[in-house]
């Protein structure tokens, strides 16, 4: 985030969880942190780090009746939705045909953050008696898998239309660090030495400063999966005697899971956790059954051996520094075992390894979230000063035609340098696994105007792909489907200082107006944003009306002739009849600094 002249009374943090969610906030001038632990459908005494990330609906509509602890699993009139965080993701896989769509899955996300707003809101209402005149900012973790800064958009824009940063001037929005980061952050404040792949530098008393060691990934793991690693085979079991049930071998096989089985899952590979086999209640099972020892349920109870339960366990088979299931017993064992014991010492790189438990696992994101933002606010200092790109991205533009560099690209004739251009170039000016500043990087442009139009608009696509830097297509044409479209950014230009071409009797081409401008693209964690200076480095798009970005669904792929000439393309073919401008010939976008020099 670039620092400007807002400064929140109150931070407060969202983290939205597949399971639960947890909400901490911290208030000046203490800016002390602490969670919210009241909740709908507990009693005063009955406090809780996290709400249940569920909603219950009307049996057959669409309407909100209850949400999380209120929505009873046994209620008969309630349609119960939960586990629809992953479904968020277009790119996720559907297991069955009956999951969310990434439309619905957002719809509910909609609908859960608005129950949420409206607790959050009533919360500080009755604690604040300035609630309504309170700064109050609100930000958001978002997980270490999504990548796609349309997808954050989309995000961000379901956040808005539930309640969030609505309420007036006095409100904001935004997306801070992802789910891993922001558990980096609270590790590096209780003096960890090493944070999977970000290299802590800190002091006791300091403000809390981290390195990425390369770019961060993230997969859908955790304890949720072992929840339907165990749900698949007891509904696989219940299947083959359907007849028995009184509900759906789905139904009976969900209901089978809870309370013990969740219970015990939180102690395995613990002391008494430590079993050779899990009875379970079977839920749903019709009296008078008889013998079913052939799918193994004896006197109404399914067994659930230990070497399942290991193996469920041992399937996640990577490190995690947030959430409950970081705070698995058995998970801890085993990671100690791998690389604090000998296999580790066979490393040379995990012979320091330590595995610390952290002391609020289930709290970690959001108090990292929290953590970081007061950082910047107060000290205006960012955890990370720099960002290891996840991701390469580049702008749509024309260069001029190379007939070597450029055969079999379309082309264009512009009378007015009289000079051909070769269209729907790339111009990657962020490349993946390559740290920039956190404050954005800075390319100098040129853009030509007919004197006579309007509004002065500058229009380009901003373009994505994964591929390593040295695959990275020239073109459009070349990159066919390992680009996609990001978005397209128009912004007005009119504040910017123009000059007149070829005004003079001796000049060929046809008049036009030039505008000389930086464009900043500020590449955040996980969400893209883009600024308009003019070269006397002056912000020229802190209105909202002066620039816009339509976000293009994930993967959709576009292609755009635009009119952009980077100054070092007008230096080279030398389209400026009085004189050129002294910029480098650019290979790659570099901060302002860099170009002054």
């Amino acid at each position: 985030m670039i620092f400007d002249d807002w400064q929140p009374d109150i931070i407060i943090g969202v983290d939205f969880g597949m399971t639960c969610t947890g909400v901490a906030y911290a208030e000046a001038p203490e800016w002390g942190i602490q969670p919210i632990q009241t909740w709908p459908g507990k009693s005063i005494n009955e406090l809780s780090n996290k709400v249940p990330t569920q909603l219950g609906y009307r049996r057959n509509q669409r309407q909100v009746k209850a949400w999380g602890f209120l929505s009873d699993q046994d209620e008969e009139n309630l349609d119960i939705e939960e586990l629809f965080k992953l479904y968020l993701d277009p790119r996720h896989t559907k297991r069955y045909p009956d999951d969310p769509s990434p439309q619905e899955a957002n719809s509910l996300f909609r609908d859960y953050l608005a129950c949420l707003y409206a607790h959050i809101d009533q919360y500080f209402q009755e604690t604040n008696p300035r609630w309504s005149s309170t700064k109050a900012e609100f930000v958001f973790s978002v997980p270490t898998s999504w990548n796609d800064p349309s997808m954050i958009a989309e995000t961000l824009k379901s956040i808005r239309e539930a309640g969030f940063g609505q309420d007036g001037p006095f409100r904001r929005i935004h997306i801070g660090l992802t789910e891993a980061e922001s558990a980096a952050v609270y590790a590096a404040r209780e003096q960890f030495q090493d944070v999977n792949v970000l290299k802590v530098m800190s002091a006791r008393g300091e403000p809390t400063k981290l390195e990425q060691m390369t770019f961060v990934q993230g997969s859908d793991i955790g304890s949720t999966f072992i929840d339907q690693h165990f749900h698949g085979l007891i509904t696989h079991q219940l299947s083959k005697v359907e007849t028995h049930l009184s509900d759906t071998p789905e139904s009976c096989a969900d209901r089978t899971l809870r309370g013990k089985f969740e219970r015990f899952k939180c102690y395995f590979g613990a002391g008494a956790g430590d079993v050779e086999e899990l009875p379970l209640e079977v839920q749903g099972l019709k009296s008078g059954s008889g013998d079913l020892s052939h799918v193994g349920i004896q006197d109404s109870r399914i067994k659930l051996k230990r070497e399942e339960l290991k193996a469920a366990f041992d399937n996640q088979s990577y490190l995690i520094l947030s959430g409950g299931f970081g705070s698995s017993p058995y998970l801890r064992q085993q990671l100690r075992s791998r690389f604090e014991g000998t296999a580790g010492q066979a490393r040379a790189n995990m012979q320091q390894t330590r595995i610390i438990l952290s002391k609020k696992p289930q709290l970690a994101v959001v108090l990292g979230l929290v953590a970081d933002r007061i950082q910047q606010v107060t000290r205006q200092i960012t955890v990370f000063n720099e960002v290891c790109c996840r991701l390469s991205y580049g702008m749509v533009c024309r260069e001029v035609y190379n007939p070597v560099k450029h055969m079999g690209e379309q082309t264009e004739f512009d009378p007015r340098v009289q000079k051909t251009y070769a269209i729907n170039q790339i111009d990657w000016f962020v490349k993946q696994d390559v740290n920039i500043p956190t404050s954005g990087v800075s390319k100098p442009y040129l853009l030509k105007f007919d004197p006579d139009k309007g509004k002065k608009l500058w229009q380009s696509q901003i373009v994505t792909s994964e591929l390593p830097e040295w695959q990275l297509p020239k073109s459009m044409r070349h990159g066919r489907d390992q680009v996609s479209t990001v978005c397209n950014v128009d912004a007005l230009l009119d504040d910017v200082e123009m000059k007149l071409k070829n005004r003079h009797w001796y000049s060929r081409g046809k008049r036009y107006m030039r505008a000389a401008f930086d464009v900043k693209v500020v590449i955040g964690h996980a969400d893209l944003s883009f600024r308009i200076h003019d070269k006397t480095g002056k912000n020229l798009s802190r209105d909202d009306s002066a620039i816009s970005v339509s976000w293009a669904p994930p993967q959709m792929h576009k292609s755009a002739s635009e009119n952009n000439d980077t100054a070092a393309e007008a230096q080279e073919h030398g389209e400026d009849n009085e004189h050129q401008y002294p910029w480098p010939k650019l290979t790659s976008w570099r901060s302002k600094a860099q170009l002054k020099d």
